[in-house]
């Protein structure tokens, strides 16, 4: 098989706050993906919100995450795709315009039509990071779906970016290649675990993509096949933890079992049985989780030293749930959230998804259908881990097919999406054609 019509061999790296998540795979360029191998490593603390925190520390998560992983093949790949939780100064959606110089468009005016878009949005100090599959490109106000080589006068694009600290990926992309590897491209969070857990369908139909992380929510909402606009709070599981021990006494650890333990199942049972809750509202300080607190079984608290009663950790729980996902709809509030149609509803996905009776929490909060997003179908991916901790880990990967198959069509040249290549990594990437 020729270099041109090979397999390339990637690494797919989720830069969590609380884990490093990595999968080794193999991308065609009609946008196949095989998966070899995961691994993961706990940050501890090295990196957080997408920001380095400690350069040594990071750097040693990043090799044992990669080593977990490759330690189970025989090949070490050279391009690395990746996402992290970055909090977001803007997310941003910007049309880019150019004439088409000779009737037919190249791939010179595609990138110029890109550049079009990316000045709208630059800022010092700032990267403008682009959602490659959410790009959308017409000519003559005609929607296509592949420009190259049509006719036409006007070549117009619609582009996401979100605003991101150009030292968080200058320190990201340090990371990745001082171990000789190329970071390919960066993916947006949200967008990412989107990518992970909804179909073709659930974007033509509407649906909004939720991804609960350890210190961030992010959003992703889709209608009309387009993505109409992604998002990230700096609020996450971490902090229904933090009013767990504020409220319990217990220690960090005891506080994470409660939250998984027990989740919103009583302050649920107040919302299905409460007749005057009609429609979209905020939820108050859920009283009637109190009523409950006489019928709720005790809990032994171990590091507190006393019992507590479920009803009470339920409450404290949906408290700061319903502030995370209050923030994060906003905008769907401000447009009144029938107006979107979102007739795929709500998925939730991320570790946050994980707490018992969350889904039906919100579904009853907001009267909409909700799901758990896990992964979507990949050939060689571990059934252990189809669940929605790892569905940003599937989505990166279904990204980077993406850009495989779009530089494989020629609406990707090599490097456009990324800093320059270095000398070293243009050598190895070589080099790997024929190892």
């Amino acid at each position: 098989m020729s270099a041109r019509t090979r397999e390339k061999h990637i690494l797919a790296v989720d830069f969590g706050s609380a884990v490093v998540r990595v999968a080794v795979a193999a991308i065609s360029s009609g946008g196949h993906i095989q998966v070899f191998s995961m691994g993961e490593t706990p940050t501890g603390g090295a990196m957080e919100n997408g920001i380095i925190q400690n350069r040594r520390n990071a750097q040693n998560v990043f090799n044992q995450a990669v080593i977990s992983a490759l330690g189970r093949t025989g090949r070490k790949p050279v391009s690395v795709f990746a996402s992290a939780a970055f909090v977001e100064k803007l997310s941003l959606i910007k049309e880019g315009r150019v004439q088409i110089r000779g009737g037919v468009v190249t791939s010179d005016l595609l990138q110029e039509a890109r550049e079009s878009a990316r000045q709208q949005c630059i800022e010092p100090a700032m990267c403008c990071l682009r959602s490659l599959t959410a790009e959308e490109w017409w000519i003559d106000d005609q929607r296509v779906l592949n420009p190259l080589g049509l006719r036409g006068s006007i070549l117009r694009t619609r582009l996401h970016f979100a605003q991101i600290p150009l030292m968080a990926v200058d320190n990201m992309r340090a990371i990745v290649e001082s171990d000789g590897f190329q970071l390919e491209d960066l993916v947006f969070s949200p967008i990412a675990a989107a990518l992970g857990c909804v179909t073709d369908e659930d974007r033509a139909m509407g649906v909004a993509v939720i991804d609960l992380g350890m210190k961030h929510t992010g959003l992703a909402l889709y209608q009309g096949s387009s993505l109409r606009g992604a998002s990230d709070i700096d609020l996450g599981v971490d902090a229904i933890v933090a009013d767990l021990m504020a409220v319990t006494e217990c220690h960090e650890p005891e506080a994470r079992t409660l939250l998984f333990e027990y989740g919103v199942a009583h302050a649920l049972d107040g919302l299905t049985n409460n007749p005057a809750d009609d429609g979209i509202a905020f939820v108050d300080d859920l009283p009637f989780a109190r009523q409950q607190a006489a019928l709720s079984p005790a809990v032994k608290l171990r590091t507190a030293n006393r019992e507590i009663d479920r009803a009470t950790i339920s409450e404290v729980i949906a408290a700061r749930v319903d502030e995370i996902f209050n923030h994060i709809l906003a905008p769907l509030f401000q447009e009144k959230l029938q107006r979107y149609a979102l007739n795929r509803g709500i998925v939730l996905t991320g570790g946050g998804a994980l707490i018992p009776k969350i889904a039906d929490f919100v579904s009853a909060k907001y009267k909409i259908a909700v799901r758990l997003g896990r992964p979507l179908e990949i050939q060689g991916w571990l059934p252990s881990l189809q669940t929605t901790a790892y569905t940003p880990l599937a989505g990166i990967l279904v990204h980077a097919a993406h850009y495989e198959k779009d530089r494989a069509d020629g609406l990707l040249a090599v490097g456009e999406h990324g800093q320059p290549e270095s000398l070293i990594a243009k050598l190895a990437r070589w080099i790997s054609h024929f190892t």
